[in-house]
Order: structure tokens, then sequence, then C-alpha cells
């Protein structure tokens, strides 16, 4: 895995991404170790696969909505003839505060990127799956990085099982609908001019993060617990969004010490 450190290459990216502007200097190393995994399991009708991505301490790479900066990272999928893959599945990420009191969400230390791959009926012999993995590591200075990864699965053998539980423990972490029966809060959006009004309810929540995409012109004007409840109010800023594009709120929380995270789909009137 090479890394593009030129200074001109490296200040176009970030500069396009709002991130901080780089260090002249060659990345000392490797930021971002990425592997293709799966859970695959003969006869199975489907299966997961994951870009797991082990990330160099104190750096962190860039969730689908990086924030005020950043790149969101990306994964390009090259299958065989007849196979289908599902949209990324992105577990819950932490938020960061970066140089300028930039707000940031992402990854720090490791993340699997997981989606379910559909083969084609009946396929009997082995295939490769391919992904090509783009990042934004940032510190102090930002690095792009990337990788061509590349899984040979075979319909008559099996993952490696420490493969799938890691798989398993990431799926986990992905935010689950709102609308979902393993959710475990009742959601109730309203709409009152550009602002949306999000309860959550019969959860004693903690450490509650809403989390948005910023291009879709929403901010947070309040964020509160009361007892069993939360209460998020998001205000809408007027044309940002034409009205036939949905906005986003991932809503996360803690409960007894365990995470919990849902996705909200926010209509736009």
């Amino acid at each position: 895995m090479k890394f593009l450190v030129s200074f001109v290459v490296l200040l176009g990216l970030c500069a396009a991404a709002g991130a901080p502007a780089p260090a002249r200097a060659q990345a000392p190393r490797n930021l971002v170790k990425a592997e293709l995994k799966s859970d695959l399991r003969p006869g199975a009708q489907s299966f997961l696969v994951g870009v797991h991505l082990q990330i160099e301490p104190s750096w962190h790479i860039y969730w689908k909505y990086p924030g005020d900066a950043g790149m969101a990272t990306s994964v390009k999928w090259k299958l065989p003839d007849g196979f289908a893959v599902s949209e990324l599945m992105w577990p819950t990420p932490i938020g960061f505060e970066q140089a300028g009191q930039i707000q940031g969400f992402g990854y720090e230390d490791e993340v699997v990127l997981l989606a379910r791959v559909t083969p084609l009926p009946g396929w009997a012999k082995p295939a490769m799956i391919e992904a090509e993995v783009r990042w934004l590591a940032c510190e102090t200075t930002c690095v792009p990085g990337k990788a061509s990864l590349q899984l040979q699965v075979d319909p008559a053998g099996a993952a490696d099982p420490a493969d799938g539980e890691l798989l398993a423990q990431w799926l986990a972490r992905v935010p689950i609908p709102a609308d979902s029966p393993e959710n475990p809060a009742k959601v109730r959006v309203t709409t009152m001019g550009l602002d949306y009004r999000i309860e959550l309810s019969g959860i004693g929540a903690e450490h509650v993060q809403c989390l948005l995409a910023p291009a879709d012109g929403l901010s947070i004007v309040n964020n509160e617990v009361a007892g069993l409840k939360v209460h998020i109010v998001l205000h809408a800023m007027e044309g940002s969004k034409p009205s036939n594009q949905p906005s986003e709120a991932v809503i996360a929380w803690t409960e007894s010490g365990k995470p919990h995270a849902v996705s909200v789909q926010l209509g736009r009137q």
C-alpha cells in the first residue's frame, strides 16, 4: 500500500475536502492498514464482507459524513458477474474537534466498513471479490491513502471464525433504522416550519449525540434528556436541499453502559 505524499497532491486533496493543510514532509510510516474479510459459510445465500481498517494511534479517518472538514472514506466494489452487493454499512462514529474548533466525525484505532454480498444462485467455483478503498488520515496534518484489496471466496469453504466474530462485533455498531423492531426506543418525528422535532422515548439514555450530514443544511438547536425521553430539535436552512431528497440524522446514546444508535430519516417538506 502506497500513499500519495507529494505536497501538491496532498494540498489539492485536503483543500478540496476542507481539511487542514498537510505538512511538506514525507509521511513517516503507513498510517492505515486495510484488509478484506468475510463471514462466508457453506450453503449461505448471502454473506458479509468487511473492509478492516487499522489506524495508527492518534490518527483518525472519516465517516460517510465527515463533519465540517475532512473527506469521507470510500469503498468501490468489483464483483464477479451475477453477484450483488448492498450499500455500505457504517458503524457509529466518534466526534472529534479539529484545529480551529472544526467538528469532525470518524474513527480512531480501527473500524470495519461492511456490506452484504449475494452471490449468483448456484455458484460452484471460487470467486474473487475486489475493493478499491480510499481515505484521508489526519492528526495535525492530513495524508490521503488508498488500497486495492482482494478476497477469494469459495462456496465449499468457510471463512476464519475469528473474521466472522470481528464482522459481527462491528455490525452490532451500525445504526439500525428507527422503525426497526430491534430499536429499543420509540421514535417520533414532527415538523414545525423549518424545524424537526425528534423524540425518543422508553429509554434511559445517557451521552446522547446527534450526527448529521453538514451538506444537508441542518443544525442542532436543542438536545436534552428528560426522564425516559430524549428531545432533539433540528433547524433546516431554507432552500438548503431539494425537497425530494430526504436527510438523515443518526442518534447515538448509551444505556447501562451499552451503546445504541438509530438512523432517523427526515422527509423534507
